[in-house]
């Protein structure tokens, strides 16, 4: 069910599979452990083959899945985390409308795509699109160097979101001088880990492995696996001073780097990619975890890193006999090569933990989500799609009758104790919509406030209630009542407040303009707790096309909604009158509520139902402890529907 999201809730959308061995899974696991230590709920949405080869279509249908199951989630979360991906645009784009902080981790620029898969490239201008259009509608960016963040400027430009520069770490109690390994090593040697990807360089350490300036009593150990593992073994058949140790449990990998003489990250620029995006990878920051220099290419950050820094060597791209020399040069001065390591075990407790890196991410997020939060408690395409059901179905007499108003006025206000009302009692309509229970309670008090924040159903409602001069009305939020504290003999406030971000703000602040013992009611959706299993798939099957069918534009909402009035409510509907007049109607047929209704009232139900982008659900417990929260006492709820209709009074 629906819950409203807590503050530090995430869903983490990764539609690159985390295998363990390579970056993706170290970022995305190290990231969530982070956040989880600091009291943040995160759900990863991502697949579980590992490192098994699956067709493209098939991958194409597990990515779909995978949104859908998230988006029938999403009220669950503050926060999507999108692991930048093309394919991510439904999730992204839908989640930003519904109101979540969308954060997009990038790596890297689109070229890398194209890189990685060449035939990528025919469709580049679409591929492109679905990138850029996320990064222009997300929340905030966090890039992993300063070229890469100047690049998101100019791609979102001129509607730039706020970008934070959070490079990659290094689990520093994982990757640590003091870190072992049960691998049969050789006595020296260098150490290359990661995705065997021809960019990593792999061209360039067999240049240099065969070059006369390599050492001839160091080894080049090779951890990890890719495309490239192939020609590597090719190389290590005739050469032994190559070894490769394949995929390797992340947990191993420090106590393999531990022991080496340097740590090589001689990345390549195909294409100028690195360049252009600049370097920060993973297996520079554990290195030097490690307390081993690193050599690196002379690419952006990364080379400036470790000039700046002293922390090992950085040698031309691309330049086999460059790398073999800059191993020679460690592995002839032992002392030059433990002072480089000791300063690089400092820097990166110090500078690039991962412990500090979500320290980074959560507030960046934080913030973001400060500068983004509704205003007044309220979700302005929520206030919109309520606007236009008021102004479509006015709910005027002409359009219900007396006695069906009167009808439906019953069922919510069964249990409302009017007896404790006097005659001049003031009161509060609180999303008063057309006015239609209004029309019902003004003959019954002294006055009453009409209260909706849209202006479109504020208009319906004064046409509703022109003939009552008892009646004033209020464009306002709920966070934003327009009458004195402590002054209000009743409030009610039916089927809305699980239409506002915060229901329990929205709860508090009612209760604060109530006298002591005035009594409230309230109708907040259930969350189907007094319903069997059954019932409950149901509506989590349904609950998805809600999501989508909010999202579209109006017509198409409006059209939508009543395709399904049609088809669904009203059979459905006619059926359990049937089987009521048969003495058969199940406890828990869906749509029996409307059995006795016209037509009109399960069109307008359908719209609200199916229309709506933000709703929440609670269970009667919770609806308890809510108003029990607010300073409410005496809670009562209805026995018959709607679900749940609950009455409490002020406490003193």
């Amino acid at each position: 069910m629906q819950k409203s999201s807590d503050r530090r809730s995430v869903a983490y959308l990764s539609l690159e599979a985390p295998r363990e061995g390579v970056a993706s899974y170290v970022h995305v696991t190290e990231i969530i452990a982070g956040l989880q230590r600091r009291g943040w709920t995160v759900d990863l949405y991502s697949f579980g083959y590992g490192w098994q080869r699956l067709s493209l279509p098939f991958r194409m249908v597990a990515h779909v899945g995978l949104q859908i199951r998230l988006i029938a989630k999403i009220f669950r979360y503050r926060y999507v985390y999108v692991r930048a991906h093309p394919l991510a645009y439904p999730a992204a784009t839908l989640a930003k409308w519904l109101g979540r902080v969308v954060v997009h981790e990038v790596n890297g620029t689109w070229d890398d795509i194209f890189i990685a898969h060449p035939l990528g490239r025919f469709l580049r201008q679409f591929i492109e699109y679905l990138q850029r259009a996320q990064f222009r509608a997300a929340s905030g960016l966090i890039a992993v160097t300063p070229q890469l963040e100047n690049w998101l400027r100019r791609q979102t430009a001129p509607s730039v979101p706020p970008v934070a520069v959070i490079s990659n770490g290094a689990n520093i109690d994982l990757f640590s001088p003091d870190a072992t390994t049960r691998q049969a090593l050789p006595r020296r040697y260098a150490v290359f880990f990661g995705g065997l990807t021809l960019w990593h360089g792999v061209d360039t350490m067999l240049a240099a492995l065969s070059s006369a300036e390599w050492p001839n009593d160091v080894s080049l150990v090779v951890v990890g696996d890719g495309p490239e593992m192939e020609r590597l073994r090719a190389h290590a058949a005739t050469n032994r001073r190559l070894v490769l140790l394949g995929r390797q449990p992340y947990r191993e990998i420090g106590g393999i780097v531990a022991g080496a003489i340097a740590g090589l990250v001689p990345i390549g620029d195909p294409n100028g990619r690195s360049l252009s995006s600049g370097l920060a990878p993973l297996k520079l920051f554990e290195t030097l975890a490690c307390g081993v220099p690193a050599i690196v290419s002379d690419l952006p950050f990364q080379s400036g890193l470790i000039r700046d820094n002293d922390i090992g060597l950085v040698v031309p791209v691309d330049d086999g006999p460059a790398l073999a020399r800059a191993v020679a040069q460690l592995s002839r001065n032992p002392e030059q090569a433990r002072q480089m390591g000791e300063r690089a075990r400092t820097f990166a407790v110090a500078e690039h933990s991962w412990d500090r890196r979500a320290d980074d991410t959560a507030h960046f997020m934080e913030r973001i989500a400060a500068s983004t939060a509704p205003t007044n408690n309220i979700d302005r395409r929520t206030v919109e799609s309520f606007g236009h059901e008021w102004t479509t179905f006015k709910q005027s007499d002409d359009e219900l009758s007396k006695h069906e108003r009167e009808i439906i006025f019953d069922k919510y206000f069964g249990i409302f104790p009017w007896p404790q009302l006097k005659p001049d009692s003031v009161g509060m309509d609180i999303g008063c919509g057309s006015g239609r229970f209004a029309v019902e309670v003004a003959p019954r008090v002294g006055h009453l406030h009409a209260v909706d924040v849209s202006a479109d159903a504020l208009s319906t409602a004064r046409v509703n209630l022109a003939d009552y001069r008892n009646v004033s009305f209020h464009e306002a939020s709920v966070a934003e009542l327009p009458v004195p504290d402590g002054s209000l003999d009743f409030a009610y406030s039916l089927g809305v407040l699980h239409h506002v971000p915060d229901t329990q703000a929205a709860i508090q602040s009612v209760a604060s303009k109530m006298k002591p013992g005035a009594p409230f009611l309230i109708y907040l959706y259930y969350a189907l707790d007094n319903r069997p299993a059954w019932y409950r798939i149901l509506w989590r099957i349904s609950d998805p096309v809600r999501i989508l069918i909010s999202a579209l534009p109006r017509f198409m909402r409006y059209a939508a909604s009543q395709m399904i009035a049609v088809s669904v409510y009203w059979p459905l509907a006619r059926l359990a009158a049937v089987m009521d007049k048969l003495s058969i109607l199940p406890k828990s047929m869906p749509l029996s509520f409307y059995r006795h209704s016209p037509f009109y009232v399960m069109r307008t139900d359908a719209y609200d139902r199916f229309c709506t982008p933000l709703e929440q659900r609670f269970s009667k417990v919770e609806i308890e402890a809510m108003l029990t929260a607010a300073g409410f006492g005496n809670v009562r709820f209805s026995d018959g529907e709607p679900f749940w209709c609950a009455v409490s009074t002020r406490n003193a």
